[in-house]
């Protein structure tokens, strides 16, 4: 009997079409490695045009990152202010730039948890936080 089902599972592998062809999934990921440049990219631009404000909330950054508790990016902007001045969507990318570049050099991580914003505007969605390393 054992024999018969390993013959029955044989034949229905054999008879199983992939779901996508190898042409989709090359395309899926020269999508995804486009994406992730385009992050990149995205992160150096805004930081770039933010020089006298990075170097203040660098500074910020590395108090909070080294005082242990968790914090999140509203915490730096009430320290070091925002870019520019302004809020909006895309007005203040580069806060969101300076969180990740710092993840990446090892200053912070994520805690996994997420939090609700304190910003009335954002209507208390959710955001990371984060930790010193």
């Amino acid at each position: 009997m054992a024999r018969k089902d390993d013959d029955e599972r044989a034949r229905l592998r054999e008879m199983q079409l992939p779901l996508w062809s190898d042409e989709d999934v090359k395309r899926w990921e020269s999508e995804r490695n486009a994406g992730r440049a385009g992050k990149e990219t995205g992160m150096a631009r805004a930081l770039s045009g933010a020089n006298e404000w990075l170097n203040f909330a660098y500074g910020c950054l590395e108090i909070l990152a080294a005082s242990g508790a968790p914090f999140t990016s509203e915490d730096l902007t009430a320290m070091a202010g925002l870019p520019t001045g302004a809020t909006g969507q895309h007005a203040n990318n580069a806060v969101g730039a300076l969180m990740n570049a710092a993840a990446r050099e090892g200053i912070i991580r994520k805690t996994g948890r997420h939090v609700p914003s304190r910003n009335r505007t954002s209507h208390a969605t959710e955001i990371n936080e984060w930790r010193g390393t």
